[in-house]
């Protein structure tokens, strides 16, 4: 629980202007930081949520894990800036000290199987050449080195120890107070 109760809610009152330059609809991790990305441009944000608080339906059920470890081109820069973002979070959304659970023990791709080491090694060499200059490839005993509970069957892997997991949650609601955009929970949209 690191900002306080683990589901706490950020309750905004009924506002007599409902007129915004952008309306979004849905409060979860992609709505909210839709709107605060939106709010930084000036936009003038209004989110829409039909639930009693933020973050509750399908971010709620979110693994919470994030990697840089992509070999396609389109995605591993937006992985890597992100993962930036998340390091640099409280500064970013002007929040000091806020807490989004970040815990950066790495992320392993493992196979037992020798006839895919070169897959993994050529997946590092794109890694690198799409600018995720730090993840490797491990031998079997490298990896039970760093990881003594991985099987003896694991034979290579590859490793970038700056990919995690963190709190979608407190992303969200760090999302949420770090914005102008105002908030309308238990609303729905109609026509």
């Amino acid at each position: 629980m690191p900002n306080g109760e683990r589901m706490r809610k950020i309750y905004i009152p009924e506002s007599k202007d409902r007129t915004a330059d952008v309306v979004v609809v849905g409060g979860g991790i992609v709505g909210t930081a839709t709107a605060f990305w939106l709010s930084r441009e000036g936009l003038d944000t209004i989110v829409v949520e039909a639930r009693d608080g933020l973050s509750t339906l399908t971010t709620a059920a979110s693994a919470e894990c994030f990697r840089a470890q992509f070999t396609e081109p389109a995605i591993a820069p937006l992985a890597k800036e992100s993962i930036e973002f998340f390091e640099n979070f409280a500064e970013m959304v002007g929040l000091p000290g806020w807490d989004i659970g970040l815990k950066q023990q790495g992320y392993l791709f493992i196979t037992d199987d020798e006839a895919m080491i070169p897959e993994l090694e050529d997946a590092v060499r794109q890694h690198h050449s799409l600018g995720v200059t730090d993840s490797e490839v491990l031998t079997g005993e490298e990896v039970r080195a760093r990881f003594p509970f991985i099987s003896p069957k694991v034979v290579g892997a590859t490793f970038r120890q700056r990919d995690g997991w963190l709190s979608v949650h407190e992303l969200t609601q760090g999302f949420a107070k770090g914005s102008s955009a105002r908030f309308f929970v238990k609303t729905k949209v109609t026509d």
